[in-house]
């Protein structure tokens, strides 16, 4: 999954090498517990909105429907979110979201491939219009 996450970054122009912070959902995982057990994602939220109040990152991308419940709330449905900007509210800051698939259902599932790409465009484009120093690749 990792190495197809660089392939999508670089095709919009960013590195997790020197433009990208990636960040995992659950920081550690308790003895016994599931990644995806809403106890332990909550534990973990403090943690992270810290990190993303810390950083103050123009945007964010949530990969898969786990990502995505956990920040932008488990009531909300994936495919509703998907393909347009979501905002999260942390310190008083809006940061812009986007969500789309993980790499690891695109590789289950090939036929995804094109709506991540539609995804990253409108990421990239919006990520532009709020950076001026981000220069989106010319394709």
């Amino acid at each position: 999954g990792g190495q197809y996450l660089d392939k999508w970054l670089k095709a919009i122009g960013l590195s997790r090498h020197s433009n990208v912070f990636i960040n995992y959902l659950v920081k550690c995982l308790p003895e016994g517990k599931n990644a995806l057990d809403e106890g332990v994602v909550k534990q973990c939220l403090p943690y992270i909105e810290r990190q993303i109040s810390l950083l103050r990152p123009p945007m964010l991308l949530l990969l898969g429907p786990n990502a995505a419940a956990g920040l932008l709330g488990a009531d909300n449905e994936f495919l509703e979110l998907r393909g347009r900007p979501q905002s999260l509210q942390i310190a008083g800051h809006d940061i812009p979201v986007w969500v789309t698939y993980s790499p690891a259902q695109v590789l289950r599932d090939q036929q995804l491939r094109a709506e991540v790409w539609k995804d990253l465009q409108m990421m990239r484009d919006h990520l532009a219009q709020l950076r001026s120093d981000y220069r989106p690749p010319v394709r």
